[in-house]
C-alpha cells in the first residue's frame, strides 16, 4: 500500500556519499530544517503502515470469528466489487465500524444507474428511506452528512445458518435511485426479488450498489458494528473469491 524509499537512496540523502557529498545531517540549518520536515513525513508513513497492519489483522479476525452470512449478488449481469476487505488504503468503509465488512459494486459496462437491485437474501423489509436526490457523477465523494446512505432499504434477516448462532440481522442496501423503491416495510421478500434501482444518492461518488450486514435496523453511522458477509457464487467464480469468502477490490461477479 505505501512505496518504500530504496535503502540506498535514504542513506545517502542522509549521511552522503561519493558524488553528492554531505548530507543532510552534515548541511546547513535551512537543509537540517528540511530534513526534519522529511524525517517526520517518514514517521508518519510509518504510523500509517503499523494503523494499516493493525486493522487488517482485526478485520480477519473478525471475519473469522464472527463467521460470515452467505448473501446472493444484489443484481444482475457482470459487476465489479470496490471498497472492499481488510486493506486500509483501498477500503474508505473501514473508517466507520458499521460499515467494516461493507461491498460497493459497481457495473463493469459503466451503466449501474438505473439498473435493478436485488434482494440478496429472503427477509422481511424493516426499514425504507427515500427522497433523497440523486446526484451527478463526480471523481470526489460528495458529503452529505445528515443522510449518507441516501435513500436506502434495511431487510431483515435471518442469519442463524450462515453465522453460527447469530439471531437476527440487517441487510442495507443503499445508495438508492430516489423514488425506486417498491418494497415496504413488513413485506416478505425473496433472494433475488427486485426492490429496488441503482442510484446515486447520498454521500457518494459514482452511481453504485452499496451492501453490508449490521445488528441494527437503520443506518446510524459508527453506532453498531458490521458483520461479515460472502456472496454465494459457483464455479470458477467461487474459486477467484477463495476459500476465505471475501472479495477483494477490482473482483469481478456474474449473476
Amino acid at each position: 500500500m505505501y512505496e518504500q524509499p530504496c535503502l540506498r537512496t535514504i542513506t545517502s540523502f542522509w549521511f552522503g556519499n561519493a558524488k553528492t557529498g554531505a548530507g543532510l545531517f552534515q548541511a546547513d540549518g535551512l537543509r537540517s530544517g528540511k530534513a526534519l520536515l522529511i524525517l517526520l513525513s517518514l514517521l508518519y508513513v510509518a504510523q500509517q503502515g503499523r494503523l494499516a497492519w493493525r486493522v487488517r489483522r482485526v478485520w480477519l479476525r473478525r471475519f473469522a470469528e464472527l463467521g460470515s452470512m452467505r448473501l446472493a449478488p444484489p443484481f444482475r449481469g457482470e459487476w465489479k466489487a470496490l471498497r472492499c476487505g481488510p486493506n486500509l488504503g483501498r477500503n474508505p468503509h473501514l473508517a466507520g465500524k458499521d460499515q467494516w465488512f461493507a461491498v460497493d459494486f459497481v457495473r463493469v459496462d459503466g451503466k449501474s444507474r438505473g439498473s435493478e437491485v436485488l434482494s440478496p437474501a429472503d427477509g422481511v423489509v424493516a426499514y425504507v428511506e427515500d427522497g433523497h436526490e440523486d446526484k451527478a457523477a463526480r471523481w470526489w465523494r460528495q458529503a452529505e452528512s445528515a443522510h449518507p446512505a441516501g435513500n436506502y432499504i434495511s431487510i431483515q434477516v435471518n442469519a442463524a445458518a450462515g453465522r453460527g448462532g447469530e439471531e437476527s440481522a440487517w441487510v442495507i442496501l443503499a445508495h438508492l435511485e430516489q423514488g425506486s423503491i417498491h418494497a415496504r416495510p413488513g413485506q416478505a421478500v425473496r433472494s433475488g426479488e427486485p426492490v429496488a434501482r441503482c442510484g446515486n444518492s447520498g454521500q457518494t461518488t459514482a452511481p453504485h450498489v452499496h451492501v453490508h450486514l449490521q445488528a441494527a435496523e437503520r443506518v446510524e453511522p459508527g453506532q453498531v458494528w458490521g458483520l461479515p458477509i460472502r456472496f454465494s457464487v459457483e464455479g470458477e467464480q467461487a474459486g477467484n473469491i477463495g476459500a476465505k469468502g471475501w472479495l477483494r477490490p477490482g473482483q469481478r461477479l456474474v449473476s
